[in-house]
């Protein structure tokens, strides 16, 4: 099963914050909110990632989450951000018609995933 995490937007909202730095990448407790993210996933047994960025983050969020993962992430870039549904059509290649779980990037939340996972299978 593939995990799909959004991170495509702006983050203007959070200006001046999110001139240098992608909201999904503030730190949180010593890390960036996006890393908690990615930590549940791969705990639930999400082995295959897609990260959607806006065209202008992709270099920082490598940077950022290759200091704490060796795992290969699949970057899907948003070119000219415009909200969910419009970041699903640029994933929908990453998603190949499989099951998939999507999750905001700016979001954070900790619950056990793995049988929400099995009964979404089932």
């Amino acid at each position: 099963m593939k995990g799909l995490i959004l991170c495509g937007g702006k983050g203007t909202r959070l200006h001046p914050i999110t001139y240098t730095v992608p909201k999904q990448l503030i730190p949180i407790g010593n890390k960036p909110l996006i890393v908690y993210t990615i930590e549940l996933l791969l705990k639930s047994g999400i082995d295959e990632l897609g990260i959607l960025v806006n065209e202008y983050n992709k270099p920082i969020f490598q940077k950022v989450l290759n200091k704490y993962f060796t795992e290969d992430f699949y970057y899907i870039i948003q070119y000219d951000p415009k909200g969910i549904a419009h970041g699903l059509l640029f994933a929908e290649e990453f998603i190949n018609k499989e099951k998939f779980i999507m999750v905001l990037g700016d979001n954070s939340f900790n619950f056990d995933l793995k049988h929400f996972i099995a009964d979404f299978k089932t």
